[in-house]
């Protein structure tokens, strides 16, 4: 029977506009239900104008037992505890040798903390946390990481408890052999778990090993969590064990493909697979399933009945490159392949700098045309990353948000934000504006808070607790707050706090020069004191050395008076000569007119070295340990110090003893 007056009325989704119903009729229409009994069932058919494909209403697929997928399966309400998998309870393999570390640092962003309060209370009321009640022998820190421009991640560094829980080395399928297996395969479906991982329950002793600290205090997950070494593996092990049965089937993690030669074939194998997950409480993100498709993007790769392609989208930024136009260019783009193959086929890898012209990416920013696509931003709010920040006390989110309805500059800001009209006087905001959002009343910038003017001051003091360095306060802020011109600010604060002045590094010495080895014997001397000694009458010990043969000579002197000294050196060159050049320190007598008037008599070029730089004349000071060591020896034993100069293990390096 057909009808051209339908009273139903039919809108685009998003549109207003209805659309032209050009007849309905009635007819029976069967499908084949997965336990292979017919089913026939009537149905109102709508033909409408210019129409390019055929739908199938909810009500008449819900009858024909086509749409099976019902809250229970295919997604998770935001109330009651999170959907557990029945009869699995996780327990790391934990190496004893490796020792428990606790770092319990707190680095949320101000403009953040109250989201963040919120959420860690969403994940216990979910069971996906609690409260660690007793003394972890575990503890790691969290962050936020700012996710686009107005929300983030909260991410558990998990990098030291990752050391002591073993990897568990479940074999995950390879693209060879999932190429085997989709032989003949025409027909795809794909299913995407929704937070796959908290679907499997921690032991009681696995617990603590996920201790983290937050704002309110302690907590540990009670579910496998993202960021845990051995977590794919785990899952990857469970998931082949629901679904061993099932042919057809290619499970990935997370990602499930089930593939057959016929549309029939592939929705009986998918109701099976929807049923197993349904009695396993798995939930799925059905923004990323598809349903009967003959082509879709599996593993990064496009897949239809002649196996896996290039997934285009992957490569459109290497297509996008523009002609290399210098010789430099060229180098670059002949080495991209190689670099990633070498870099990429690892599994556990370091971050290293790498110089421009040497770093494989280089090519990406210097040559890439078109323009980038923000990241994919669905994925759960609650994913855990690894992270390392530092603690530091900061400006509560209350000062911020009433400091920054009385600054006039971040209003106007924020109506230039809202409107996108930007006036010349907030040229500096501007250059960041696309950085730039408003959340709970204060402006933030890639999840920093942008600080009023009248709260710099104190932004600063804070920051400067400790007195960090120049290069460490930049770090703490930027990763908290930001203004215009901070880091000349931050320079300007460190540069003119008295006690970083005082107790800073010292200046640079005075570069060495290098002192050659003479090529005679007695050419060029050094000359230092050591002493005095109070108990043999406040002696000293004057020490001269031949650069050539490392000759020393020791003699006692009663002070360092010019006639004292004289009578030494006389004695001293009368036997062994006038040397050409005497390398000796600053102090007496060798700073003093006579003793200069001594040395240009005898044609002996005088050399000083750097005053408080005694690294200058190390030939000499190296000397002075074994005079101090002939010294105390005679101290302690109440023995003559001559003769502990002249005992055998001494008289190898000192030569000449009076």
């Amino acid at each position: 029977m057909i009808g051209r007056n339908s009273r139903n009325k039919f809108h685009a989704y998003g549109s207003q506009d209805p659309i032209v119903i050009e007849c309905s009729f009635k007819a029976k229409i069967n499908t084949i239900k997965p336990c292979s009994s017919e089913l026939i069932k009537p149905a109102i058919f709508h033909v409408v104008l210019r129409g390019k494909r055929s739908l199938l209403g909810r009500s008449t697929a819900s009858d024909m037992g086509l749409l099976l997928i019902s809250n229970s399966v295919n997604s998770c309400e935001n109330e009651g505890i999170f959907p557990i998998m029945p009869g699995v309870k996780v327990k790391f393999s934990v190496n004893p040798n490796i020792p428990p570390t606790k770092n319990a640092y707190y680095n949320v962003p101000a403009a953040y903390r109250e989201a963040a309060r919120q959420r860690l209370h969403e994940m216990e009321s979910r069971g996906i946390i609690e409260k660690a009640t007793s003394a972890p022998t575990w503890i790691s820190g969290m962050s936020a990481v700012a996710k686009g421009s107005n929300d983030f991640r909260l991410v558990v560094n998990m990098r030291a408890p990752n050391r002591a829980i073993n990897r568990e080395y479940y074999r995950l399928p390879l693209l060879d052999e999932m190429r085997i297996k989709l032989n003949g395969a025409r027909f795809f479906s794909k299913l995407d778990l929704s937070n796959a991982f908290y679907h499997l329950e921690l032991s009681e002793e696995s617990r603590d090993l996920t201790t983290f600290l937050a704002e309110d205090g302690m907590y540990r997950f009670t579910r496998l969590m993202f960021g845990v070494n051995c977590a794919p593996e785990i899952f990857q092990r469970e998931m082949a064990r629901i679904l061993k049965d099932i042919d057809n089937v290619i499970v990935f993690i997370d990602d499930i493909l089930i593939f057959s030669d016929s549309l029939e074939g592939l929705r009986a194998t998918v109701a099976k697979v929807l049923q197993i997950l349904k009695d396993n409480n798995l939930t799925l993100n059905m923004k990323k399933c598809e349903f009967d498709q003959t082509r879709l993007k599996f593993l990064g790769h496009e897949l239809d009945s002649d196996g896996f392609h290039i997934d285009h989208e992957k490569t459109k930024s290497v297509r996008s490159f523009r002609e290399p136009t210098t010789l430099e260019e060229s180098k670059r783009a002949l080495t991209r392949a190689d670099g990633w193959a070498l870099r990429l086929s690892p599994y556990n890898y370091d971050v290293e700098y790498v110089r421009g012209r040497e770093n494989i990416a280089d090519t990406s920013s210097r040559l890439y045309n078109g323009e980038d696509e923000s990241f994919d931003e669905e994925t759960s709010p609650w994913e855990i990353a690894t992270l390392e920040a530092n603690a530091v006390e900061f400006l509560t989110e209350t000062d911020i948000k009433i400091k920054t309805s009385e600054d006039d500059v971040l209003l106007r800001v924020i109506s230039a934000i809202e409107s996108g009209i930007w006036s010349k006087d907030l040229r500096k905001y501007q250059l960041v504006g696309s950085d730039l959002a408003i959340q709970n009343g204060i402006v933030i910038k890639t999840g920093c808070a942008v600080i009023p003017l009248s709260l710099q001051v104190r932004a600063l003091e804070v920051a400067h607790e400790g007195h960090p360095s120049i290069a460490k306060m930049k770090s703490i802020m930027r990763q908290r707050v930001w203004w215009p011109g901070m880091s000349g600010d931050i320079m300007k604060w460190v540069e003119s706090c008295k006690i970083c002045c005082l107790n800073g590094k010292p200046e640079k010495p005075t570069p060495m020069e290098r002192v050659f080895a003479p090529k005679t014997a007695w050419e060029s001397i050094a000359m230092d004191f050591n002493g005095p000694y109070i108990k043999y009458g406040g002696i000293l010990i004057l020490v001269i050395i031949d650069y050539r043969s490392r000759f020393i000579i020791a003699r006692p002197v009663k002070s360092t008076k010019f006639e004292c000294v004289r009578k030494v050196l006389d004695s001293v060159f009368q036997q062994e000569g006038y040397p050409k050049a005497i390398r000796t320190d600053n102090g007496p007598p060798f700073n003093s007119t006579d003793f200069a008037e001594y040395c240009k008599q005898r044609d002996v070029t005088l050399t000083f070295s750097t005053p408080l730089f005694p690294q200058q004349n190390g030939l000499a000071e190296s000397c002075m340990k074994l005079i101090n060591k002939a010294m105390c020896t005679a101290t302690c034993n109440s023995t003559n110090y001559i003769d502990e100069l002249k005992a055998p293990s001494m008289l190898t390096m000192l030569q000449s003893i009076a």
